[in-house]
Parts: C-alpha cells; sequence; structure tokens
C-alpha cells in the first residue's frame, strides 16, 4: 500500500515525455505492436494447448497482456544496474503503459459487458 506510489513517483523521473515527438517514436510503436502480439499469441497458444476454446484463448492472452507492472519492476532494476539509458526507460515505461490500458478495451470487446 504505502510504497507502491513512490515507487511510481520515482520512476516518473526517469520517463521523457519528449520521446513520445522524438526520432524514437516509431521504435516505440514497433516495440509496442511486438510486446502486444508477442504476450496475446504466446498466452494464447498456451490456453489452446490445453484445451481452451478459440474465443476463451483469445480472451486469456489479452489478459494477460496487461502485466505492465512485472515490466516496470524490471525497468527499476536495469535503471539501478546502469543497463538502461534514459530514451529506454521511457520506451519501456510507455510499452508498459499502453499494454495495460489496451487490456481493459480488448477484454471488453471479447467478452462484452458483465452483468
Amino acid at each position: 500500500g504505502f510504497l507502491g506510489p513512490i515507487f511510481f513517483i520515482t520512476l516518473s523521473f526517469h520517463v521523457n515525455f519528449k520521446i513520445l515527438f522524438s526520432e524514437y517514436f516509431q521504435f516505440l510503436i514497433f516495440l509496442t505492436i511486438g510486446a502486444i502480439l508477442g504476450k496475446v499469441l504466446a498466452a494464447s497458444l498456451s490456453a489452446r494447448l490445453t484445451g481452451f476454446n478459440a474465443k476463451d484463448s483469445l480472451i486469456v492472452g489479452f489478459g494477460m497482456n496487461g502485466r505492465g507492472m512485472i515490466e516496470i519492476i524490471l525497468v527499476v532494476v536495469g535503471i539501478e544496474l546502469g543497463i538502461l539509458n534514459n530514451s529506454m526507460v521511457s520506451i519501456l515505461v510507455f510499452i508498459a503503459m499502453i499494454t495495460t490500458l489496451i487490456t481493459p478495451l480488448s477484454l471488453r470487446l471479447l467478452v462484452g459487458k458483465v452483468k
């Protein structure tokens, strides 16, 4: 509870929002599409191989797409080890945010409104 907001505030100091208007923007889009496809396909295929039907496999795949917290923790480890520069940190944080935000939208389209 208490340390979560501090964690995100500290991480936000490393994010450069100007990356959205730089030469890295195309790289951000490419990596985001790759991250979404990779996570959705891997989780959907795993669900399909364990007996889920096609629609439920897609639901599992898109549900697993929103694992942004794990990505952000790995970004912080990369910062602490000094292996990520500010541009890469910004790109990875944006990817985590985008994939996390896409998850409820895609699930609403696949599942519909739950009463």
